[in-house]
C-alpha cells in the first residue's frame, strides 16, 4: 500500500502478546488543547498477531478517551507493510484535545464482512500513558494574535 507516514517521532510499539502499547518517554505529553490535526503518532505492530496477518484486516482504528470522558474513535486510512511489521499513523483530531489530562486509548485491527460485521477483531489493552496540555484558550480557536497577523488571516 502506498504510504504518507512522515513522522518523524518516535514510535509507538504494540506488543502482540502482553497487548501494551510501549510509549516512548519523548510522547508522554503530546499535544495541548485545541491543536488540531498537527500531532501525529506512529505505531509499529508485528504483523503476524497469534497467527493471523493482521497486515491484511479490513480496518484498524484508534479508540481514545479523554480526561472528562469523551470518545471517539480515528479510521486508520493507510498503513505501511513489511515482512514482520505494520506501521499506521493516528492524527490527533481537535475532538481528542478538548481536555487537559489524560487521553487514553486502544488500537483494534478488524476482518468485517460484506454487511460490516466483525469476523476477527484483535485489540490492544487500555494505554493509559498519554496526556494533553493545558494552554491558553481563546474562543475563535485563534490564539492570541496581534493586529497586523490577524490581518494576514483575511
Amino acid at each position: 500500500m502506498h504510504s504518507t507516514i512522515q513522522d518523524s517521532s518516535p514510535a509507538l510499539k504494540i506488543n502482540g502478546v502482553t497487548r501494551r502499547v510501549e510509549v516512548p518517554a519523548a510522547l508522554r505529553i503530546i499535544g495541548a488543547v485545541g491543536d488540531r490535526n498537527s500531532e501525529q503518532l506512529t505505531f509499529d505492530a508485528p504483523r503476524f498477531i497469534e497467527g493471523h496477518d493482521v497486515a491484511g484486516c479490513t480496518a484498524i482504528w484508534v479508540t481514545w478517551v479523554d480526561a472528562h470522558g469523551a470518545t471517539g474513535k480515528h479510521v486508520i486510512t493507510d498503513r505501511e507493510v513489511t515482512a514482520n511489521k505494520v506501521s499506521f499513523v493516528w492524527t490527533l483530531s481537535g475532538d481528542a484535545t478538548t481536555a487537559a489530562g489524560s487521553l487514553a486509548f486502544a488500537v483494534s485491527f478488524v476482518d468485517l464482512d460484506s454487511e460490516g460485521v466483525a469476523l476477527y477483531k484483535w485489540s490492544t489493552a487500555l494505554c493509559r500513558e498519554l496526556s494533553i496540555a493545558d494552554t491558553v484558550k481563546t474562543r475563535t480557536g485563534v490564539d492570541l494574535l496581534n493586529d497586523d497577523e490577524t490581518a494576514l488571516l483575511q
